[in-house]
């Protein structure tokens, strides 16, 4: 046994053993409370060892009215076996790796890691990875050659986001460790889009729909596909619930993109997803009214410049309360 000090508010892991203690505690369902009563947008939620423990908490979310996402926090060896079933319940999934690797063999995590990020993109929704990413930049200002190179992969591996703990709340350099992973995020962007072979931008997703009406999906890999195709310089999507701004987002285009939204809820929520900057809209019951409007709050934040060339898609941009898939391809004057 290698002894040591511990300290207060510090819990102890067993490896290969999760404790037994209830997914949510007491003092969860306060927090929960309060953040309902807070207008909360993301719920992490600890130590999930079941699908029903999701379950539970979106039941209770559902009964208060509430749209809030409910992210499951991977870091218990009684998850891994149950991956896909958490997994599939969740809204999203954080790779919690400081607990992870202290109650599975530490050589596991990256590969359990990388079995989440794949599983979560063919479901369609986001991955955070997330602790020790930086960790020396709690103290140092610089990072580690391995530190950059575990961003690195996370990013190739197709997360969503990467996450920053200690090195921003607690550490002495914590605008520097956000400057560094942004960087490096960046690197790898810049590095990817220069690759025309596919395989980490315009990825191919599985239909979401029943087959009765034109898949999402497939609608969403031809706007990316045809955005690579003009090079265009942003994909605008108009959406009440979201729903294509997910699709565009899982299919990876190799340009922003901007999703328009009826309401500052679903705008912070689309924030999670990779590549999309949300913004609110009102629809006009005429849509070219809707585009033009949306044109220029993009151009007057700088985002879009005279000439570029723009694909839009949406289900919404049809007059008089009807639907139809559809994308255009426009150049802003």
């Amino acid at each position: 046994i290698d002894g040591g000090l511990l300290t207060s508010r510090r819990h102890l892991n067993v490896r290969g053993r999760s404790a037994s203690l209830p997914a949510i505690t007491d003092k969860d369902w306060e927090d929960i409370r309060f953040g309902v009563q807070n207008n909360v947008d993301f719920y992490a939620l600890s130590f999930v060892k079941h699908e029903d423990d999701v379950r539970g908490l979106k039941d209770y979310m559902r009964e208060q009215g509430v749209k809030a996402l409910i992210l499951s926090k991977i870091e218990s060896a009684d998850a891994v076996p149950r991956l896909r079933q958490i997994m599939e319940v969740s809204d999203g999934i954080m790779v919690a790796r400081g607990d992870l690797g202290a109650e599975i063999p530490v050589e596991d995590v990256p590969l359990v890691q990388d079995e989440i990020v794949a599983i979560n993109q063919a479901l369609k929704k986001p991955t955070i990875v997330a602790t020790h990413m930086l960790e020396s930049m709690i103290t140092y200002p610089t990072p580690t050659r391995a530190e950059v190179t575990d961003i690195t992969e996370a990013i190739k591996q197709g997360a969503d986001a990467t996450m920053l703990s200690g090195e921003t709340a607690g550490g002495s350099y914590p605008a520097e460790a956000l400057t560094v992973m942004c960087n490096v995020a960046q690197s790898v962007f810049a590095q990817k889009r220069q690759d025309n072979e596919g395989g980490f931008y315009e990825r191919a997703t599985q239909s979401t729909t029943n087959g009765s009406e034109p898949p999402r999906s497939d609608i969403a890999l031809s706007a990316v596909t045809l955005a690579r195709d003009v090079n265009a310089s942003a994909i605008v999507v108009f959406t009440r619930l979201g729903n294509y701004a997910h699709e565009v987002s899982a299919c990876r285009p190799r340009c922003p993109i901007f999703a328009f939204c009826p309401d500052q809820d679903l705008k912070r929520r689309l924030t999670l997803y990779w590549g999309v900057s949300s913004l609110v809209i009102d629809f006009s019951d005429n849509p070219e009214d809707t585009v033009t409007r949306a044109f220029e709050k993009l151009a007057k934040r700088g985002l879009l410049a005279s000439g570029d060339s723009v694909v839009i898609v949406s289900d919404i941009l049809v007059a008089n309360d009807k639907s139809a898939n559809s994308i255009q391809v426009r150049t802003t004057r």
